[in-house]
């Protein structure tokens, strides 16, 4: 599930979505996506870079590393 930013927005690419899904803004850190209960919680280090992600969805939640591209 790459996250990545496009046109301004955040987008999340699903393998059976022919299309990304635009996430939702919350705060300068928290984006929920649409339609789901599913949310993303991004860590930052001291300089401000994403150094990696939570994930929530119902009673879930994962974390995930950032890959360099």
């Amino acid at each position: 599930m790459p996250i990545v930013r496009e046109g301004g927005h955040l987008v999340i690419t699903f393998p059976f979505r022919p299309q990304p899904l635009a996430l939702e803004p919350i705060s300068e850190t928290v984006f929920d996506m649409p339609f789901t209960d599913g949310r993303f919680t991004f860590r930052k280090d001291e300089k401000g870079r994403v150094t990696g992600v939570s994930f929530r969805s119902a009673t879930t939640e994962r974390d995930m590393a950032k890959i360099a591209p």
